[in-house]
């Protein structure tokens, strides 16, 4: 899935007040994934999607969001041999985050996701509250933020 192209497009929100499937097919070779747990979960989760062969798919910014608040839950879709994977669940070990390996392109026939870098706030009912594209903290953060994610002194500010 490339990025910039999808951008002189436009990008398309996941519809606010949507249902979150509970489960996915995240690849072609395994069944549903259960995705149960975003709707237990007491201040919902935010959801990131990104690809190793994306450029602009930079985790940074998705990482430091989730070491402003670790009380909230989160999962990574990720793109990627399994080298990049393991890669990617070594830096989250100590933070509340799944990490999925995905096909993009199989997640694009179940969900309004059809750009990366992207994430979505889901609250604990299981609807989306917001959705966009996250290159920078600031974007993630504001994403986030319908969350009432909490931030540390740590963080950096949002530019």
């Amino acid at each position: 899935m490339k990025h910039h192209p999808f951008l002189r497009n436009g990008v398309m929100a996941y519809p606010a007040d949507t249902l979150f499937p509970e489960a996915l097919e995240l690849r072609p070779d395994e069944g549903p994934t259960d995705l149960t747990w975003i709707r237990e979960t007491e201040r919902g989760a935010v959801v990131f999607v990104a690809s190793a062969g994306c450029e602009a798919c930079r985790l940074e910014p998705a990482i430091e969001v989730m070491r402003d608040d670790p009380e909230l839950a989160y999962a990574v879709f990720y793109e990627g041999d399994e080298e990049a994977l393991e890669r990617l669940r070594r830096e989250v070990a100590d933070l509340p985050c799944r990490v999925y390996r995905c096909d993009i392109f199989r997640l694009a026939q179940q969900t309004p996701i059809r750009v990366v870098p992207y994430m979505l706030a889901v609250r604990p009912d299981g609807h989306a509250a917001a959705s966009g594209l996250f290159n920078t903290y600031g974007h993630a953060a504001r994403i986030a933020g319908v969350l009432g994610v909490k931030r540390s002194a740590a963080a950096p500010s949002a530019p």
